[in-house]
């Protein structure tokens, strides 16, 4: 496993650091995406990702909080996926009780289509992650 950190700044960050995204590669070469702040495109660029390979470069995102530096970019990934002809969507984990919270952060930009009303599942494979109490 190799984790490459494409981002390590706060939420006031400039273009030296970004802020907090990082990639987890396993050994079969799956990436998995630690956040997606608002500048993932940026660093992420500078990886080799871009707005046409992304939804094949990474085969999921996790978001550990809902601010925007760990989900701004969420909406730049959604749509470089959806409007992909490919539509690989990635896969999205999510703790189950913030995916409402983040569609709710999301849906302004993202909810309506050439008259079609959309959700987090038109964009993202949506994996809940249940809380264990």
């Amino acid at each position: 496993m190799k984790i490459t950190f494409a981002g390590v700044g706060s939420a006031f960050t400039d273009q030296r650091y970004y802020q907090s995204n990082m990639f987890i590669t396993s050994r079969s070469g799956k990436r998995l995406m630690i956040d997606c702040g608002t500048d993932a495109r940026f660093s992420f660029g500078e990886l080799g990702a871009t707005n046409t390979n992304i939804g094949e470069w990474a085969d999921g995102v996790y978001i550990s909080h809902l601010h925007a530096d760990h989900i701004g970019g969420m909406e730049w990934l959604g749509f470089c996926t959806f409007f992909n002809p490919k539509k690989i969507k990635p896969k999205l984990y999510i703790v189950d009780t913030q995916i409402d919270s983040l569609w709710d952060s999301l849906k302004a930009g993202m909810r309506s289509h050439e008259g079609r009303v959309l959700n987090l599942n038109d964009f993202f494979d949506v994996r809940a992650i249940p809380i264990n109490d």
